[in-house]
């Protein structure tokens, strides 16, 4: 597995937008799954909590997944990962205008939570 550079983690940190994208789920498949999709968030909040509170077992965990010990690596790594997840997950506003931009129905929807 090639090793990072320190200019690699740039490159990491501008990833981090990307993990905040994929929770998406259609209102059909909320219905039909709301247990599954509940349990689901109830696990992935959880984990933030763990990743956030535990450096050492997540060092340890993301070491086992980039298949390395170089605790340099693993403690920018963290770094990064780290602020990457809110303490609290909350629905944003830019969120909500990128996900009605990715519907081309609601391709020139604005967001107003003002009124």
């Amino acid at each position: 597995m090639p090793r990072l550079d320190s200019d690699d983690y740039e490159g990491l940190a501008n990833f981090r937008y990307l993990l905040r994208k994929f929770l998406r789920f259609s209102k059909d498949f909320l219905r039909a799954q709301r247990s599954a999709v509940k349990r689901f968030l109830r696990v992935y909040i959880e984990g933030i909590k763990l990743f956030k509170t535990d450096k050492e077992f997540s060092m340890e965990t993301l070491g086992r997944y980039i298949k390395t010990s170089d605790r340099e690596i693993l403690a920018k790594t963290y770094d990064v990962y780290r602020e990457a997840w809110e303490t609290v997950p909350l629905v944003r506003r830019e969120g909500i205008q990128q996900a009605l931009d990715s519907i081309p129905e609601a391709k020139n929807a604005k967001l107003n939570l003002d009124t």
